[in-house]
């Protein structure tokens, strides 16, 4: 996953490490970074993706979290992670557990990140 885009608001935080991949930045070229579970990319590949982004970010697929996204206004509160493929329906997650990696996938919607360096708190 070479050359996330960065905010440099959020760089110069220091505490929190963050990216947004672009579309086709796998390690293979022809595959793009699927990374939805409910999508209907190939699952080997989708968690081929996962994989890659965890290793990238420096943790484990099983802390890489997403939600099924539904159009909505639900967050949920991340207090641990959950199996790939049991993830809550909602729109928007938030921790303040250190080593969980919160994503956002995005087709027709920007994502957004938010971050508190003095509560500890990230949203996505």
């Amino acid at each position: 996953m070479p050359n996330p885009i960065t905010a440099d608001c959020l760089s110069e935080i220091g505490s929190i490490q963050h990216g947004f991949s672009r579309a086709r930045a796998g390690l293979r070229r022809h595959l793009q970074l699927a990374r939805g579970t409910g999508s209907a990319d190939a699952r080997e590949r989708v968690l081929e993706n996962r994989r890659v982004a965890a290793h990238f970010w420096g943790t484990t697929v099983e802390r890489l979290l997403t939600c099924h996204q539904i159009h909505s206004a639900s967050a949920v509160i991340v207090e641990a992670g959950w199996a790939i493929g049991q993830h809550p329906k909602a729109d928007g997650m938030v921790t303040k557990v250190p080593g969980l990696a919160l994503g956002a996938l995005a087709a027709d919607c920007a994502p957004v990140l938010f971050a508190d360096p003095v509560a500890k708190w990230l949203a996505a």
